[in-house]
């Protein structure tokens, strides 16, 4: 069963850079598993990555065309509310796997006093909804995960995670936080392909191969951030092939 469709309320600039951002929820997951399956380094793989490259990094969830989008210095992860010790090992590890990947150095830090670039707030309270953000369907009454990543000419600026570990229990809220550090690494979109987190039908916790391999693509030199899509996909072939041969 998925969970719930979310809105976000905005005013004025903030507006505008969430709208630039392309934000859109996460979906439950119907089953959650640890690492998607492995990726060979041949032709139909290679082909599998270009679309999802292009669906996932290239559009947003509502398929709206974007720019090239990623992070261009070192980042805090802070993670804060009741479930963060929870799930405090779990975020280091997928971060890990991220900082890996990219290049980017990231730092995780648990409830400091200055704002983190990525804000991960992590609860068992059934109750609690972010500010800003109201269901779809008047009737849903379970807030569960959402990622509201803002970015200016290609550049990410910060990102907000609101994950209720309460209502998607523990290994959903494990697998949304994969999905949600995902999508505020630059990787916005929903594909309909089984070996990415960005499929809403299927819960990954772990970077597997294909991801990690869009994320070292999109974090390469040679491709800038504020890429038109034309741009992006112009230099993307060979970038991607290099990237799957030499994992």
């Amino acid at each position: 069963m998925r969970l719930p469709r979310f809105l976000v309320r905005c005013a004025g600039l903030a507006a505008l850079f969430l709208a630039m951002s392309g934000i859109a929820p996460a979906l439950a997951q119907r089953e959650v598993y640890t690492w998607p399956e492995p990726v060979a380094a041949d032709d139909v793989w290679e082909m599998r990555l270009a679309h999802i490259f292009d669906d996932g990094i290239l559009f947003d969830e509502n398929k709206r065309e974007r720019v090239l989008t990623r992070w261009t210095k070192p980042i805090r992860v802070v993670v804060r509310g009741d479930a963060a010790g929870d799930f405090l090992e779990h975020v280091d590890l997928v971060a890990a796997d991220l900082s890996e990947a990219s290049g980017i150095e990231i730092r995780v830090e648990v409830a400091t006093l200055n704002r983190g670039d990525i804000e991960l707030m992590l609860t068992w309270r059934k109750q609690y909804w972010p500010f800003f953000v109201s269901p779809v369907n008047p009737d849903d009454r379970a807030f569960t995960c959402i990622a509201l990543p803002v970015s200016r000419e290609g550049r990410m600026v910060r990102s907000d995670i609101h994950i209720n570990a309460g209502n998607t229990g523990d290994a959903v809220a494990r697998a949304c936080i994969l999905e949600e550090l995902l999508q505020s690494f630059g990787l916005f979109g929903e594909v309909e392909d089984i070996s990415t987190a960005l499929n809403d039908h299927v819960g990954y916790q772990r970077l597997g191969d294909a991801d990690r391999i869009l994320v070292r693509t999109l974090y390469d030199e040679r491709l800038t951030p504020g890429l038109t899509r034309e741009e992006a996909l112009a230099l993307m072939p060979p970038i991607l092939r290099e990237k799957l041969t030499a994992r």
